[in-house]
């Protein structure tokens, strides 16, 4: 697993738990126990959920392919002149996929 992409989690982590204290990501702050006490930027604490969240990710059902499927073929995910346009389509399509409502939450709402 990309050790970039689940740094770019746990930031987010960080940042939604601390909300309205900009920076709070890298405050140096304990990151474990001792002795010594290790020392680290916060979002050094969100690591383990990040990776746990990333994993969760990994084995999709098949409704959720057949979601991402039809979102790859949406014109949104298009961005010219970008590096790797179809792993990045790919990608935004997964997580616009796990970010929207599932159908049978969209018939409830």
């Amino acid at each position: 697993m990309s050790e970039d992409m689940v740094e770019r989690v746990a930031r987010a982590l960080c940042a939604f738990f601390h909300r309205g204290r900009p920076g709070a990501a890298d405050d140096i702050t304990p990151i474990g126990f001792g002795p010594p006490q290790p020392w680290g930027p916060r979002w050094k604490l969100y690591e383990d959920l990040a990776r746990a969240a990333l994993e969760a990710m990994r084995e999709p059902s098949d409704a959720f392919l057949a979601l991402v499927a039809e979102r790859m073929h949406d014109a949104r995910f298009s961005r010219s002149g970008e590096t790797y346009p179809v792993p990045r389509n790919f990608l935004r399509a997964v997580v616009d996929a796990a970010l929207s409502p599932t159908p049978s939450r969209r018939r409830e709402q």
